[in-house]
């Protein structure tokens, strides 16, 4: 995750995003896909505000370790500060600052949209873990989006918009390739669809609008497009016509 897209403000908004329910249950599924065992070692690469360490801590227990890895400096800030407990370390997918063959187990959740070089970062997730080591990967398929709107051209503002960080809107695609190029051996593939049929500041995408770009003072020329995309959503709700729909995938593997 880029620090320019993540600061302060972003950290924060990302945090409310991570306490949905859409993004509780997607926590339970990666959860549930590594399978973490008491006294285990992971490793959350791309770790945002820390939720997923934290939720994992109650896997591994107190003989266990988990840590955290983002490139944000905001990011890592909120992580030490909410989950002090745990630890998060500022780095790099492609060069993760963790010792070779120690890890249990990985996970890279929404990360390797934003990378340039997604082998290097898979070579990496290969090389810190053990033998037989379980990797899990959530990523989302852009394309797959239904978001029910009448002003197309605000939809695809606000899509452009959302999916700017963004080297690649559609890793899933490419993704069970590029793992067994890297020495992983593919255990399940599995889609993970968010669906939200009301307007809701619960739901994931009644959130991320926060992401929306808004008019500030001194910035009269900035269009407002977070309060315009409310407004219409709103209005569709208004109407009985909200929905969201994307295709998230969840890719479990093992190191040969």
């Amino acid at each position: 995750m880029s620090n320019g897209y993540y600061d302060e403000v972003a950290a924060s908004n990302q945090e409310l995003i991570a306490q949905t329910r859409d993004m509780v249950k997607q926590r339970q599924e990666v959860i549930a896909q590594l399978s973490l065992k008491i006294g285990e070692s992971v490793l959350d690469v791309g770790s945002g505000s820390g939720i997923l360490v934290r939720d994992m801590l109650g896997k591994v227990g107190n003989s266990g370790v988990v840590v955290g890895v983002d490139t944000s400096g905001p990011m890592i800030a909120m992580s030490r500060e909410l989950y002090p407990e745990a630890s998060f370390r500022k780095g790099d997918a492609s060069s993760l600052p963790v010792e070779s063959g120690v890890f249990d187990a990985v996970t890279a959740n929404q990360v390797l949209c934003f990378l340039p070089d997604v082998e290097s970062a898979l070579v990496e997730m290969h090389r810190v873990l053990r033998p037989s080591g379980r990797l899990v990967i959530l990523d989302t398929d852009w394309d797959t989006l239904l978001w029910n709107c009448c002003d197309q051209a605000l939809l695809n503002a606000v899509v452009s918009e959302l999916t700017s960080p963004y080297v690649s809107r559609n890793i899933p695609r490419t993704l069970s390739r590029q793992l067994e190029s890297v020495g992983f051996e593919l255990v399940e593939r599995k889609a993970f669809p968010i669906v939200n049929w009301e307007f809701s500041d619960e739901s994931y995408s009644g959130r991320v609008s926060s992401f929306l770009p808004t008019r500030e003072d001194g910035q009269q020329d900035q269009i407002d497009l977070r309060s315009m995309w409310r407004d219409e959503m709103a209005g569709m709700a208004t109407k009985g016509e909200y929905l969201f729909s994307l295709n998230r995938y969840i890719f479990s593997a093992r190191k040969r």
